[in-house]
């Protein structure tokens, strides 16, 4: 029932675009209206994302088979085409990586112009909690350093103590040795 409550949302929109392409004497094809509708009804709230969200990502994902007819129409008018391939080719490549730079540029701004005060403010707590994170990891580093140089130190000091008493008792030797010969 759920996704019959987001097609009939979808279908709805699409038929108000439809009507103001008939009723509208301007140049835009009528999907062009549907989709301006679903973006201003997703903007003010009217209609929520979950609303729409897994019947349009439904539609989207079978896309590329609404292709086939119109890839079989070009296929029967090769004879038609084959003239003007090259204009035709320039055309695509030049419009698509211009409709693709126009997107990206307008989505950009979109996305900067939705951020709100509270979004922005979490961002910054965010970045000020991360620099804190890394100043604690830092402080981590240094602290595990110093740990391992104290036990490095520590470590050293019983075989240092080792070594000053054997030096101490063969000093000692060697004196008692000296005094031994000497009398």
């Amino acid at each position: 029932m759920k996704y019959m409550k987001q097609f009939a949302i979808i279908l709805a929109v699409s038929c108000i675009g439809e009507l103001l392409n008939h009723f509208l004497p301007l140049p835009f094809p009528a999907s062009i209206y549907g989709l301006v509708i679903m973006l201003i009804l997703l903007m003010t709230h009217i209609v929520k994302l979950p609303d729409v969200d897994e019947t349009a990502t439904f539609l989207v994902d079978v896309m590329p088979m609404m292709f086939i007819p119109a890839g079989v129409g070009l296929i029967t008018a090769w004879p038609d085409l084959q003239p003007i391939i090259i204009p035709i080719l320039v055309i695509t490549i030049v419009s698509t990586f211009l409709v693709m730079g126009v997107t990206g540029k307008v989505t950009d701004a979109l996305v900067k112009g939705t951020e709100t005060g509270e979004e922005k403010e979490l961002a910054d707590e965010i970045s000020e909690d991360l620099g804190r994170i890394k100043s604690l990891q830092e402080d981590v580093t240094r602290k595990e350093a110093a740990r391992v140089l104290v036990e490095e130190e520590e470590s050293e000091k019983p075989s240092r103590l080792g070594e000053e008493l054997s030096r101490r008792a063969s000093k000692d030797q060697f004196e008692k040795k000296n005094k031994t010969e000497n009398r």
